[in-house]
């Protein structure tokens, strides 16, 4: 997509081409960002636009518990890893995925009021709870938190305290 056809404040997302690093036709992916990388790009964009729409989700993989008891510390990671590489695909061109902790990711929704984080949250969590490879105890939960862009960091910690409230089924 052009990025002409983006407000000034929108703005698609690199894609890194990973053919090159591996000497082979791969696939572009996009990685996911570190938690200070993501909390950066967050300022940023809020800085960007303070009065435009901003929302941010939160993407938590449940019963890594069950996980690690029957699979160890590797079934953990490869499940967050999985889950990690399945966000970053159903990402919109305008949206920053990022890892925030051990089963946690975030993703900020550039341009997004409160109907398009809703339908972003409920199309990831439909998608994430059916991969094959997420074990029957476990579930993707997706919350989030919507603002404008000036509101930016709370909005991350606003979506983190749905999980600890309970309010997500987390």
């Amino acid at each position: 997509m052009n990025a002409a056809r983006y407000p000034a404040y929108l703005q698609p997302v690199g894609i890194r081409d990973q053919s090159a690093e591996k000497g082979g036709a791969t696939p572009r992916v996009r990685r996911l960002l570190s938690r200070a990388e993501l909390l950066r790009h967050l300022d940023v964009v809020g800085n960007l636009a303070p009065r435009a729409p901003l929302s941010f989700l939160v993407v938590r993989v449940s019963a890594l518990e069950a996980i690690e008891a029957e699979r160890g510390d590797v079934g953990v990671r490869f499940v967050e890893r999985a889950v990690g590489e399945a966000l970053g695909g159903l990402c919109r061109g305008t949206d920053i995925a990022g890892e925030l902790g051990r089963g946690t990711f975030g993703v900020i929704l550039q341009g997004a009021g409160a109907m398009a984080a809703a339908a972003s949250a409920a199309r990831l969590t439909h998608h994430l709870n059916r991969l094959a490879f997420l074990p029957p105890a476990c579930s993707v939960v997706v919350g989030t938190a919507t603002g404008t862009g000036i509101h930016g960091r709370r909005l991350a910690w606003a979506a983190l305290e749905s999980f600890d409230a309970g309010y997500a089924g987390g």
